[in-house]
């Protein structure tokens, strides 16, 4: 960005589906929480919605390249990024088994 008092949209992800189509709090909502962004990508969680890996070095064309969601197993606190390209680090939010 190249004027923080003065930003501009050039590109989007959507959050995945709700996996029962309830995107209240006390529902399985996929609001992007604590992102991470690395050498061209974005590491995201979704709470209910897993974690995603999205090449962004186009801003305008995002695109998506690895995902993990089991809503039964886990909801995402944040994903971190531990070396740029191999691996990354999600944090359950107290659902792990």
């Amino acid at each position: 960005m190249s004027d923080p008092t003065d930003p501009l949209q050039v590109g989007r992800i959507d959050p995945p589906s709700s996996p029962t189509g309830d995107q209240t709090r006390d529902g399985t909502f996929t609001t992007a929480h604590n992102v991470d962004f690395a050498d061209g990508r974005l590491y995201s969680s979704w709470y209910y919605g897993g974690v995603q890996i999205h090449d962004v070095t186009d801003p305008a064309d995002p695109s998506r390249l690895a995902w993990w969601q089991n809503h039964e197993q886990a909801k995402f606190w944040t994903a971190e990024s531990v070396a740029p390209g191999e691996y990354f680090v999600a944090s359950d939010i107290g659902r792990g088994r």
